[in-house]
């Protein structure tokens, strides 16, 4: 039984000092439900999942294995991924379940998109040129389902008044261009990170790159974790970033920027000449002063 299972799982992971078992704790209890939510019985979930004595010996196994939180994978024929819509909620979900990417439409119309699933490329396109005007159009969502471990090479998204959620997107190189729906995002994980924004608010819980390049016009960033050198450019709207380890250069106008954190440069006065009032660094933060 689920209830059983998982405090088992619990158990073990304290017992064996597992470290982030919290984490661990919350990926286990998710491919639990999504077993729940593609009708599998407790029995068939626990013997996908594998049992507990062997969930405990591969985590050690990977806990002796020292990797650079940042490390860019090996791609081999890692595929492109691009969804570009214009009023349809878009959320990605990664299921332990699935052998390949595949789309779910709830009230939208599937005839509406072009949908291509190739070896190296799969995108998901609004038939319409893209940005007309989505005026007298419904909006639903529509369901990305992709594998869990799967490492994309590119992902490209482009969305227009559209919501978009992700638990988890790892790839060599992400771009993301929004103009006015809001992105939930619980960890993004990429060499490069472009993330361009007009008016919609970005929330991230995590992200590890090399270096990410971000663009902010009137929306709000807010990230729980972002750990590479970070380009931003921001005009009226707030950023915050709660805990930041990198290089920073940062040009901002009106809005308001706070990175809390172990970065390894103050403010780029020289980024602008119209940038606002430059931060100081003190007690570990960056504020505006």
């Amino acid at each position: 039984m689920r209830e059983e299972y998982l405090a088992n799982l619990e158990k073990a992971l304290r017992e064996n000092n597992i470290s982030d078992y919290q984490e661990v704790y919350k990926k286990y209890e998710k491919r639990y439900d999504f077993g729940k939510e593609a009708s599998l019985s407790d029995e068939e979930i626990e013997e996908k999942l594998g049992s507990i004595d062997d969930i405990i010996e591969n985590l050690k196994k990977n806990e002796t294995v020292k990797v650079k939180e940042n490390v860019i994978y090996d791609l081999g024929k890692s595929r492109n991924l691009t969804i570009k819509v214009v009023v349809d909620d878009v959320i990605i979900k990664s299921d332990p379940f699935a052998n390949d990417i595949s789309f779910k439409f709830e009230q939208v119309k599937e005839s509406n998109y072009i949908i291509k699933n190739e070896e190296n490329n799969v995108s998901l396109t609004y038939k319409e040129k893209f940005f007309s005007s989505p005026s007298n159009k419904n909006s639903g969502t529509i369901y990305v389902i992709i594998p869990e471990n799967i490492i994309f090479n590119e992902v490209t998204i482009a969305l227009g008044s559209s919501d978009f959620t992700a638990t988890e997107l790892k790839a060599n190189k992400i771009s993301i261009k929004n103009t006015s729906g809001d992105f939930n995002i619980d960890f993004l994980n990429a060499n490069s990170i472009e993330l361009n924004n007009v008016s919609g608010d970005f929330n991230i819980e995590k992200i590890i790159t090399n270096n990410i390049e971000l663009n902010n016009i009137s929306g709000d960033f807010n990230i729980t974790s972002l750990k590479g050198d970070l380009k931003l450019s921001n005009i009226s709207g707030d950023i915050l970033i709660d805990t930041f380890f990198g290089n920073s250069k940062i040009s901002n106008i009106s809005g308001n920027i706070v990175l809390s954190g172990n970065s390894q440069d103050t403010l780029d006065k020289k980024v602008s000449k119209i940038c606002a009032t430059v931060g100081k660094k003190v007690k570990g933060f960056f504020t505006d002063d």
